[in-house]
């Protein structure tokens, strides 16, 4: 069971990620994937995610247990 993932500088290239039913995932700091234009998270119990400033996402796929979501362009 995924309960953390660590996101940081050193995933600079990375498009599109995949957290689909991760149930034991609570939150996710996006904030260092610049380049991310595809998000899944569909049946995860994520409640919290943090986009990138200037974000390029094109496709958000999300759970219902999402409770905030900011997109600062």
């Amino acid at each position: 069971m995924l309960n953390s993932l660590n996101l940081s500088t050193n995933v600079p290239y990375l498009t599109k990620l995949n957290v689909a039913r991760c149930t034991g995932l609570l939150t996710l700091d996006l904030s260092h994937c610049t380049r991310l234009r595809e998000l899944d998270a569909e049946q995860s119990r994520l409640n919290s995610i943090v986009f990138p400033k200037d974000s390029v996402i094109e496709k958000l796929y999300l759970p219902r247990t999402l409770t905030q979501l900011e997109l600062v362009n």
